[in-house]
């Protein structure tokens, strides 16, 4: 199984989040991908401000 962030999504998550990163390599995200039997849960989290962001299939 193939888990890929879209252009799409990543033009939500940039409109999303504009917090600035505080880790050295420059990290923010954590990104959870959950397949189900009727889609593709996908969630990111801020890891600065702890925010979640889900960008899930239409169900």
């Amino acid at each position: 199984m193939k888990f890929e962030i879209s252009d799409e999504m990543l033009r939500k998550i940039e409109e999303w989040d504009s917090c600035i990163p505080i880790d050295v390599t420059g990290a923010k995200y954590a990104y959870t991908f959950i397949p189900t039997g009727i889609g593709l849960v996908v969630n990111v989290r801020c890891d600065v401000c702890n925010r979640v962001l889900g960008l899930s299939d239409d169900f």
